[in-house]
């Protein structure tokens, strides 16, 4: 795959411009590299604190797959699971992945990810209250 990265100052000028071909064995080496380095720039920048990001080994704590390829079958399964009406809930613990992984996934299949339960709503509960009082109805 072909890269571009531009960075660009507060006037919208390019500072420093990276491109070049990475082959998709080096992607999780080159995002490690990348994240530090981004990491290490807002921290002296006074943008982050050290503390601000998580290493790879701390998101593989919820996630395990996080940033590993997918493979044919993970997609044929997501698919299918997709069609069955999984929640997305269902697939980040099915394919330990975060809900930006699974999304990204689904939209690359053209398909549109699942939205989280919304909240009832409050009306539901709600009974309209009466009609303004005259003088007569309320005594």
């Amino acid at each position: 795959m072909h890269v571009r990265f531009d960075a660009i100052d507060d006037q919208g000028q390019t500072v420093g411009l990276m491109t070049g071909t990475l082959r998709r064995a080096d992607l999780l080496t080159v995002t490690k590299a990348i994240t530090t380095t981004v990491g290490g720039v807002a921290v002296t920048l006074g943008l982050a604190t050290p503390h601000a990001s998580l290493d790879l080994d701390e998101i593989r704590k919820d996630y395990p797959n996080a940033f590993e390829p997918w493979t044919a079958d993970d997609d044929r399964r997501l698919i299918r699971r997709f069609h069955e009406g999984a929640s997305m809930a269902e697939l980040c613990s099915e394919f330990g992945r975060n809900v930006g992984g699974i999304s990204s996934r689904l939209k690359l299949h053209k398909l549109t990810a699942p939205k989280p339960p919304q909240p009832a709503s409050r009306n539901e509960d709600y009974a309209e209250p009466p009609n303004e009082p005259n003088g007569e109805e309320w005594a």
